[in-house]
């Protein structure tokens, strides 16, 4: 596959922008090409199975480029792969500076620079390492705080440090300060990675400057660029500051977010990163109880139904393994609000439950609680306890009476708990649901006829919990209905489904129209 993106002048001065991909597969034949564009068309039945459908997406695309005022087209011909392309005209960007220009100084100014790079997260070291090696940087790193002490007090040089916050023994802010006394060390600027919208006060005059993990290339180049020619960081690299206050003595929790929904892993780290937490995610259970294994969690907040391993048999695994001081508080959350469902979930071990979708403000008090649990960690005999009445969150309200598709009061809630500013998490997390709901609803409805229950609901459950997320009140009520019938023994699954299918498109088409907006 290839993508390619050309630009040519349009009237009035705005720009037409050409972003072409040419796929080199199967290819579609003249027929199916007028029937690519429609809802759930197939261009060949037996291509579901084989390579397929192509359900919702390009329906969705098209009505998204045509209320940007563009549209798509399509040659294909069998055996010799397909290329689409998006045509929009958009508006040149005022005052924008020469990209090209912008690169080339800050590529200047950190060629043959050397950087010391300290975070105990191997991915996150890596992506680091490579971005500003590509930058011409020399870089030298370490996973461990007391691995980065000892090169320095070994001779080691550096033009400027990277330093996480979070890190077992020493934090970013105790590293920074061994760094400048220890032997050798210089006055090189430091920079801190942290999590989303939270600082430590009072840390202006020890950090040139803070990143938010996953850190982008651009910002990251400029960012360096900027601290080690002394030049004050631009209003786009400012920090700002949207995280709300955390508990009196409360400090931030190392949090593992077991979760196999795209969507829900996304809403899920900005909500924790906001509320001052750090975040990982994984999206199976056993892939939760490798990462417990390898480092200490405060808090595992466990999905209930994902695929290779679901959180009970994890949560089991868990409080089998580790040692009562090194256990986790588990949280339970899944979409179902049953009395069952909860004695379910303490009966395998776990320490609280909370119904999906979860609010920023129920969150907080949920983990505020945590604190007096990690302070007692060591003497803690048994894991699980009958706390989670307590925490128990109640069920969101029920379907929309009104009939909308998408309640936007639901959906401007959580933009809020989110801390969106400028409406780019809404297009974000909308165009992630699209992107993966239109795929579980054509699988929903093959499934369906297929009377292959088990798939059907577990669809029906994924997508339940973001489509109630998102405001689509009456959608997830569907869903609902389609994922109690596929747990029985009887019940042809297909009407339902296709009323689920009738209700997505309503849902897809006022989103679609929410970001174009």
């Amino acid at each position: 596959m290839l993508v390619t993106v050309t630009t040519a002048a349009a009237e009035d001065g705005r720009l037409q922008v050409k972003v072409s991909v040419i796929d080199t597969g199967i290819g579609i034949s003249p027929g199916g090409v007028e029937r690519l564009f429609k809802s759930f068309s197939q261009v060949d039945a037996s291509t579901t199975r084989v390579y397929g459908g192509t359900g919702l997406g390009l329906a969705i695309s098209q009505r998204l480029a045509e209320a940007m005022g563009g549209r798509i087209e399509v040659v294909s011909s069998p055996t010799r792969g397909s290329t689409f392309t998006l045509l929009a005209i958009l508006d040149p960007t005022p005052d924008a500076p020469r990209v090209g220009e912008r690169t080339r100084q800050a590529t200047a100014t950190l060629t043959g620079r050397s950087v010391l790079i300290v975070d105990d997260n191997a991915t996150s070291l890596r992506i680091l390492d490579l971005q500003l090696t590509g930058l011409g940087m020399i870089c030298t790193t370490a996973r461990r705080p007391q691995d980065a002490l000892a090169l320095v007090t070994g001779g080691l040089t550096y033009d400027v440090a990277l330093l996480d916050m979070r890190m077992p023994g020493i934090n970013g802010v105790e590293l920074g300060d061994a760094l400048r006394q220890a032997q050798g060390a210089t006055d090189a600027p430091l920079v801190m990675l942290t999590m989303m919208g939270w600082r430590p006060d009072g840390l202006e005059s020890s950090f040139a400057a803070f990143l938010t993990k996953p850190v982008k290339s651009v910002v990251l180049r400029d960012t360096l660029a900027a601290v080690l020619s002394g030049m004050p960081l631009g209003p786009e690299l400012s920090f700002a500051s949207t995280v709300l206050p955390l508990p009196a003595g409360q400090q931030p929790l190392a949090i593992l977010l077991a979760e196999d929904n795209v969507v829900n892993q996304r809403v899920g780290e900005l909500m924790l990163n906001k509320l001052g937490h750090q975040v990982e995610i994984v999206g199976n259970g056993l892939e939760a109880v490798d990462a417990v294994r390898t480092r200490e969690f405060d808090v595992v907040l466990m999905d209930m139904q994902m695929p290779v391993m679901d959180g009970l048999d994890a949560t089991r695994l868990i409080r089998a393994e580790l040692a009562p001081g090194q256990q986790p508080f588990i949280v339970a959350m899944t979409a179902n609000a049953m009395a069952d469902d909860q004695e379910t979930c303490l009966a395998a071990g776990m320490d609280a439950y909370l119904s999906k979708p979860v609010r920023a403000h129920e969150l907080q008090a949920m983990l505020a609680k945590v604190g007096a649990f990690i302070s007692h960690r060591s003497e803690r005999s048994e894991p699980g306890s009958n706390e989670a009445a307590a925490l128990h969150i109640p069920p969101p309200p029920p379907p929309d009476p009104t009939g909308q598709a998408v309640d936007e009061d639901v959906l401007a809630a959580l933009m809020t708990d989110l801390g969106d500013e400028n409406g780019e998490i809404r297009s974000e997390a909308i165009t992630v649901y699209l992107t993966e709901s239109a795929d579980q609803v054509t699988r929903l409805v093959t499934a369906a006829a297929d009377a292959d229950r088990a798939t059907v609901a577990t669809i029906a459950h994924s997508l339940r919990s973001t489509s109630k997320l998102l405001g689509a009140a009456n959608l997830a009520a569907v869903l609902w209905e389609q994922e109690k019938l596929a747990k029985g023994d009887a019940g042809d699954l297909t009407p339902l489904a296709m009323d689920v299918s009738v209700e997505y498109d309503r849902v897809a088409s006022s989103l679609a129209l929410l970001v174009a907006g």
